[in-house]
């Protein structure tokens, strides 16, 4: 399924991390502190355990699931932004 996650983090060390977890279950940064990619059961599992060990009390995480039908929808404006078709996973 695609995701797409967006977050608000207060320290940079912590933004940092939570930008390494994102890039390493393959999501891609499409805005400064947006990531969107394909993850399936498991690995979207896995993906929220080490988001709930990186947020604090003020931070804030949002995953969005995306069908296919909406995904597929998607419109750019602007500059162009690779999506997840483009990018690759590193395990």
């Amino acid at each position: 399924m695609n995701i797409l996650a967006i977050f608000d983090i207060n320290f940079k060390t912590n933004r940092l991390r939570l930008e390494d977890t994102l890039r390493h279950f393959g999501l891609g940064k499409i805005q400064n502190n947006a990531y969107v990619g394909k993850l399936d059961n498991m690995e979207l599992i896995d993906l929220k355990k080490e988001i709930k060990s990186i947020v604090r009390i003020k931070d804030s995480v949002l995953i969005f699931p995306i069908c296919e039908s909406c995904y597929s929808k998607k419109e750019n404006f602007g500059r162009e932004i690779k999506f997840s078709e483009d990018f690759y996973r590193v395990f």
